[in-house]
């Protein structure tokens, strides 16, 4: 016999199952939905109902905040720009932190549903593995079987026995037909072996990407909670310290003006590290202008601009960029600057060397004497090819797709140069844009990977994460910037 809230859980089930929109337009159903898909309750329903109805419940919980909160971030977002860029009472900064607080909840809600979901997925494709597995494991003892019975039919001198009449012609052919059918039964059961090993190996594809998007969710839940404690913590600040007094809150707010003042002379003045540029970089208040006015032409958020562009150029990465001349242009060898020896695969000869020859002509530069980043080295083997140019790393076949238009966007006379700061800052930001970076935790991962090329739980951890913890940092000080103007 079901208990009660087994009886409950089923009904939301079905219910769902039989009418799909069901909580999403009728508004007294929202309540139901909030409820139900709230941390604790599922964990209740994991255990009180079965895996086939927690799961369809998980995707129409996910269904749920799909339309309704893309609604509800839409608002938030919407008070957010109003808010933004001029809170100067203590009710538009309230509403301004009230709005980052509840998109984090909505993002982070959405992110926790997702692992859930996710998390039985792989469970499923671990058990289908093992099965498939086992059942390739049958087939190959039966195929052992199969083989030996084969060559023992096979190995009969049926010939002779016939000249000989040592056998009625009844038993030779009855021998031939189990031949025949042993053969028969071992080329099935070899395409089915084979149909399986198929089989297997999509199933391991697809658990390797979802483990890779669990990876993803996991460090975005991370970055988004982080957030999330920090605003929560400076509303919590605020109240406290203003008792909600506007009066109190012009006070302060002139008083952190000041501070911001004497802060935000170092900070523009800090060095911004970019490779490839003469001087190491340039001063982190002109790169601030410059992603600023690259964010008004593309829309992107410049603090993760400068983030991208800081993580190509930090020490761990920036090792291998331009290090290397490009000499052999049909191999695409090169060496190393520093030592002059030998660099295996500093450009793809069919695909990057042509446009990088017909760029530095443009450009009046010689190509033998012009910079381009080294093959990384992966267990002593070299991986992938060099040749990224520039701050902004693109490669010559991927800067040959930008060229035109940030030469367009940008009015110039000349043709767009990689090694430019405006130029390489507008094409990083084009291209951001392209990969999904709409402004949310999960586009700016989502195109952070791609922009680095790999997106792996490794390259989350080492490119993708550190991306948006540094672009957090870059928004708190390009935010005390503006607080001083």
């Amino acid at each position: 016999m079901l208990k009660p809230k087994s009886i409950f859980w089923s009904g939301l089930c079905l219910a769902v199952l039989l009418f799909p929109s069901w909580g999403l337009v009728e508004a007294e159903k929202e309540n139901d939905f909030q409820e139900v898909c709230q941390p604790e309750q599922l964990d209740k329903a994991e255990k009180e109902i079965s895996r086939d109805e927690y799961q369809q419940l998980l995707k129409d919980c996910l269904a749920y905040y799909e339309k309704y909160y893309q609604v509800q971030e839409g608002v938030y977002q919407t008070q957010l720009t109003e808010v933004r860029s001029d809170r100067q009472t203590l009710e538009e900064e309230l509403s301004y932190l009230e709005g980052r607080i509840q998109t984090l909840g909505a993002q982070i809600q959405k992110g926790q549903l997702v692992v859930r979901d996710l998390s039985l997925e792989i469970e499923d494709k671990v058990k289908s593995i093992e099965v498939t597995q086992n059942q390739i494991e049958d087939y190959r003892l039966e195929l052992a079987d199969l083989i030996q019975l084969t060559h023992q039919y096979d190995q009969q001198p049926i010939a002779l026995e016939i000249l000989a009449g040592e056998q009625s012609l009844t038993d030779i052919f009855r021998s031939l037909v189990i031949l025949d059918s042993l053969n028969e039964r071992l080329q099935e059961r070899l395409q089915g072996a084979e149909d399986l090993k198929v089989y297997l190996q999509e199933q391991q594809t697809i658990r390797e990407a979802e483990k890779e998007d669990l990876e993803k969710e996991i460090v975005l839940n991370s970055v988004q909670k982080s957030d999330l404690r920090s605003t929560q913590e400076t509303k919590d600040s605020l109240l406290e310290n203003t008792k909600g007094q506007e009066k109190i809150y012009q006070q302060q707010l002139k008083k952190v003006q000041a501070e911001a003042q004497s802060k935000a002379e170092e900070l523009r003045s800090r060095l911004f590290r970019l490779i490839d540029i003469p001087e190491g970089g340039i001063k982190f208040g002109q790169a601030v202008e410059v992603a600023e006015s690259m964010a008004q032409l593309t829309g992107i958020d410049p603090a993760f601009l400068l983030a991208i562009l800081a993580q190509e150029s930090s020490e761990i990465i920036g090792a291998n960029v331009g290090g290397c001349y490009l000499t052999n242009t049909k191999t695409g060898a090169g060496t190393y600057i520093r030592t002059g020896g030998l660099a295996p695969r500093t450009m793809k000869p069919d695909r990057d060397v042509p446009p990088f020859l017909n760029l530095l002509k443009k450009l009046g530069r010689d190509w033998k004497e012009t910079p381009v980043s080294c093959c990384i080295f992966r267990d002593g083997q070299p991986w992938g090819w060099g040749g990224a140019m520039g701050p902004a790393q693109f490669i010559p076949s991927t800067w040959a797709i930008y060229e035109q238009k940030v030469q367009r966007m940008l009015q110039k006379e000349t043709p767009a140069n990689p090694w430019g700061i405006q130029d390489s800052f507008l094409a990083a930001a084009l291209y951001l844009r392209e990969m999904g970076a709409d402004g949310s935790y999960r586009g700016q991962l989502n195109a952070a990977l791609k922009y680095f090329g790999c997106s792996s739980a490794y390259c989350v951890s080492f490119y993708g994460q550190p991306v948006l913890e540094r672009a957090q940092d870059y928004r708190e000080e390009i935010e005390l910037i503006h607080q001083a103007e």
